[in-house]
């Protein structure tokens, strides 16, 4: 008796090492992915956003020692970036000069942590095999490069850090006891990816939701309950009040607007190339149906809310919620590459919750034909789509940037050399900067800023001499050698990585291969 339960418990910890293992796995390959696309197409020239916000605003007041927390809550848009800034800054500290490779290679690793962080939540949810399997999907999905438009954009962090926060608000709040440390957890959390950007308040009306259909289901009773909800509640309302207004020239002026740009987004990337309205909202359907189906199940057995299942309700509204937000924000440009690592965690939630379905319903899972149907439906399209927007769109999309990356380096730099804007003039769409040259010319002529321009566009000797201040004397030279040796050797993280998913696979097989002896 005491080797059977000694092998059971051994055969446990090997499970739950190799989940470690797979995790780990899934973190190096998509760090490595994303190291291998910005050490191929990577921009150091400070671009778009950078200049207004970044450099032409927060750096100039922290250089000039001006900097106060009003102007980190500053407004961008309807968003409030004190995340983005903060991060930004920290980098500028830490190595002396405005480098955008850094920043994107440090965001990599912000991605990888909330995608990772999204892979382990379905753990608890999906049996050995079906996760593996889901572990897998989810993994290629980050790792591919349709995700350029935030990976080769230091300041889209912000993206990163919403994708990150709301992912631990909802396992935090998932569970939650009314005020329970825990619950006061999420909502910290909650702030945190407002504060990192507008969708923020859509995390937080899902978040509410979630515990409005937990009442509903009997899985939160009490006055204590209610009152927290209605917390929950007020602190969605309070961010939707305090967003600042932006110019609606982006957003959905009619609700067809709106529908077609939910219809392009729920479809994507089944429908890359595809126009026609009834065959996006066909599309749209089968991406998202087992969310909708698995949620719906999940409501009706009416779990208790400490029940790892409500993640699926949470992450399928929270997607919903996303989604929406841009549609209706962004409706003329709902599916262009910044929104695409947001849009990725459809693909494998659905995944998940067809997994999840298949072993909920052993009747189901028994009908061969059946289940290879239902897969077959929903892998093709998707499956289709993504090749589709790999090879059509994001090969020249990846060519366009390394073009535009040397084109703006080099126009800046002829800028910088002469002084005379009519070297930012005159030139091909998007080379330089700036849709507007004054911008450019207006940003970078501006001594303190400059002062910390990379490299790239001014020189290593200004690297160095920006490198003198503060605690970049100590810390500067070392950032740049962890740059230049992630750029040389970084993908390798991919290889890595899968040698060390197939180890964890291995582990998993011989944990469940010694279930059966600790059972007899």
């Amino acid at each position: 008796m005491a080797t059977t339960a000694n092998n059971s418990q051994a055969a446990l910890g090997n499970r739950d090492i190799s989940v470690i293992f797979i995790i780990a796995a899934a973190a190096l390959i998509v760090i490595g992915a994303k190291f291998w696309m910005i050490a191929r197409y990577g921009n150091p020239t400070p671009a778009w956003d950078q200049l207004d916000d970044e450099g032409g605003f927060v750096f100039l007041k922290y250089l000039g020692g001006t900097l106060s927390w009003s102007d980190l809550l500053a407004p961008h848009n309807e968003h409030r970036l004190v995340s983005t800034r903060l991060w930004l800054l920290l980098w500028l500290v830490l190595e002396g000069y405005w480098d955008p490779i850094v920043q994107m290679l440090a965001n990599a690793l912000i991605y990888a942590a909330a995608a990772t962080f999204f892979i382990g939540a379905f753990r608890s949810i999906l049996g050995t095999q079906s996760w593996v399997l889901f572990a897998a999907f989810a993994t290629l999905v980050f790792a591919l490069p349709w995700t350029w438009g935030t990976t080769l954009d230091g300041f889209n962090v912000q993206y990163y850090f919403l994708e990150l926060f709301s992912i631990a608000a909802i396992v935090a709040i998932v569970g939650a006891r009314a005020f329970a440390p825990r619950w006061w957890l999420a909502l910290v959390l909650l702030l945190c990816g407002y504060l990192s950007l507008a969708g923020g308040a859509a995390t937080a009306i899902a978040a509410f939701a979630l515990c409005l259909v937990q009442l509903a289901a009997g899985a939160r009773r009490g006055a204590r309950e209610w009152i927290a909800v209605v917390a929950v509640g007020a602190v969605a309302a309070l961010m939707l009040a305090d967003m600042p207004r932006h110019p609606a020239i982006y957003q959905a002026h009619a609700v067809w607007l709106f529908v077609r740009a939910m219809a392009e987004i729920l479809s994507w990337p089944a429908a890359t190339g595809l126009t026609f309205p009834p065959t996006l909202i066909v599309l749209a359907v089968i991406t998202y149906l087992p969310s909708c189906l698995a949620s719906l199940d999940i409501i009706a057995s009416r779990p208790p809310c400490t029940d790892k299942r409500w993640l699926v309700v949470a992450f399928s509204g929270w997607m919903m919620s996303q989604i929406a937000a841009v549609a209706y924000a962004r409706a003329d440009a709902s599916v262009t590459a910044r929104y695409i690592d947001m849009y990725a965690f459809g693909l494998p939630l659905n995944a998940a919750c067809l997994l999840y379905l298949l072993e909920a319903y052993p009747q189901i899972r028994s009908r061969r034909r059946l289940v290879i149907a239902a897969v077959v439906l929903w892998l093709v399209p998707v499956c289709a789509g993504t090749t589709l927007t790999l090879v059509k769109h994001t090969r020249r999309d990846l060519a366009t940037a390394r073009h535009v990356a040397a084109a703006q380096a080099q126009n800046v730099r002829a800028y910088l050399d002469s002084g005379d804007i009519h070297a930012l003039q005159n030139n091909g769409q998007y080379e330089i900067p700036s849709l507007d040259p004054g911008t450019v010319a207006r940003v970078f002529s501006q001594p303190a800023i400059r002062a910390i321009l990379p490299p790239a566009l001014v020189g290593e000797d200004s690297a160095r001499r920006a490198q003198q201040r503060g605690i970049a004397r100590d810390t500067g030279r070392a950032v740049e050698v962890i740059r230049d040796t992630i750029l040389r050797g970084g993908f390798l993280l991919m290889p890595l990585g899968l040698a060390l998913f197939a180890f964890g696979v291995a582990r998993t097989k011989r944990a469940a291969d010694n279930m059966p002896l600790a059972a007899n």
